[in-house]
């Protein structure tokens, strides 16, 4: 299994109306990027992008699993 990676970013204020629209409707129902898009930064060392505007950005990454039993 390849390494795993997550980005978890909490938006800024200045993306309130984005997340809202984000939040409001599928992405069947829109092309919500192209409708609201939102300036991404990179996130160093990986193909990950975040919101710019990010108070702040969780960038974890899975290394290994341990088989815990069956619950």
């Amino acid at each position: 299994m390849g390494k795993a990676v997550l980005a978890l970013a909490a938006p800024g204020v200045s993306l309130k109306d984005a997340v809202m629209a984000y939040g409001s409707s599928g992405g069947s129902q829109k092309d919500k990027p192209e409708e609201m898009p939102v300036a991404l930064q990179d996130v160093e060392g990986g193909d990950i992008q975040i919101p710019e505007d990010s108070g702040i950005a969780f960038i974890v990454s899975l290394e290994q699993t341990v088989e815990s039993g069956d619950h």
